[in-house]
């Protein structure tokens, strides 16, 4: 699970821990250099056991925390500006697992093909709803949509933005849709 500011003192807590134990090999899972879409980029992953916190008691499960350093670079930008970055997630995986990094870039892909599609074919980005139910209830809705077209209609040649479009226009294809 992702950990965010949301949760500060546990975000605090984690963060002196992993300062404290220190960055070194015996805490790192994955060490790579990416280049693609532009940029190159540094991903490190560090894992630690977190079981014996006292700020993580009410985390039923949790034993480990993955500190995610990301620096990177855009190739095409003639200062050559380098950013670095941390997030943490918890999991009750144990800190030796091997798997973790691929868990957390699985779910970002996941989270971030999901949020594209929306922002990009639905423009949930431009929706302002004033009202937090409506908002959320739009929002569901969208998703439910975006499901049914993905499962429904399986023709290949036809690109996401068709079908929402065709399943507008076309009453019958909508309702074929729907049943």
């Amino acid at each position: 699970m992702g950990l965010k500011l949301n949760h500060p003192k546990l975000y605090r807590a984690l963060g002196e821990h992993v300062v404290n134990v220190g960055y070194s090999n015996e805490h790192c899972l994955f060490d790579a250099f990416d280049e693609g879409h532009g940029r190159s980029t540094r991903r490190r992953y560090f894992a630690y056991d977190i079981s014996r916190l006292v700020e993580v008691k009410d985390w039923s499960g949790a034993k480990t925390v993955i500190a995610v350093e990301t620096i990177s670079s855009k190739n095409n930008d003639p200062t050559r500006n380098v950013t670095a970055d941390w997030r943490y997630y918890i999991s009750s995986h144990n800190c030796t697992n091997k798997k973790l990094p691929d868990y957390i870039r699985n779910h970002w892909g996941i989270e971030n093909k999901l949020h594209w599609v929306l922002d990009v074919h639905l423009k949930e980005d431009d929706d302002q709803k004033a009202e937090r139910k409506s908002a959320r209830s739009f929002s569901l809705l969208k998703r439910i949509a975006l499901n049914i077209v993905r499962i429904k209609d399986t023709t290949p040649k036809r690109s996401l933005r068709r079908k929402l479009k065709h399943s507008a226009w076309n009453g019958d294809y909508l309702l074929s849709m729907l049943s």
